[in-house]
């Protein structure tokens, strides 16, 4: 089963997505930050990992609040497991990357 995080930052009444610029899934659309999670990695580090890669931007370790699991299955078993995290900003600014090219939206 391959696992991914993908996380859900707000401010005020905005949510930071991107256009997807390449992935196995996603290229080409709209999505928050995120991505599988590599070997010895928990999920958390792996939002905070893909965040920093994707947007080069830190989240906040400590707001990290897992709002979500969706499970996908495949043939009757899970094939994929998505951890969804909300979070806040620790330091950087948005900016486009090889990755994504983000903007804040309205809810």
């Amino acid at each position: 089963m391959k696992i991914a995080s993908l996380g859900i930052v707000l401010q005020g009444d905005k949510i930071l997505l991107g256009e997807k610029k390449r992935g196995e899934i996603g290229a080409g659309k709209l999505s928050g930050p995120g991505g599988k999670l590599d070997p010895g990695e928990t999920c958390e580090e792996c939002m905070l990992r893909e965040t920093r890669e994707e947007l080069e931007i830190d989240l906040d370790p400590a707001s990290l609040e897992l709002v979500a699991l969706i499970d996908f299955y495949a043939i009757g078993e899970i094939d994929f497991r998505v951890y969804i995290y909300r979070a806040k900003i620790l330091s950087g600014e948005i900016h486009e990357t090889d990755d994504m090219i983000p903007g804040w939206y309205p809810l």
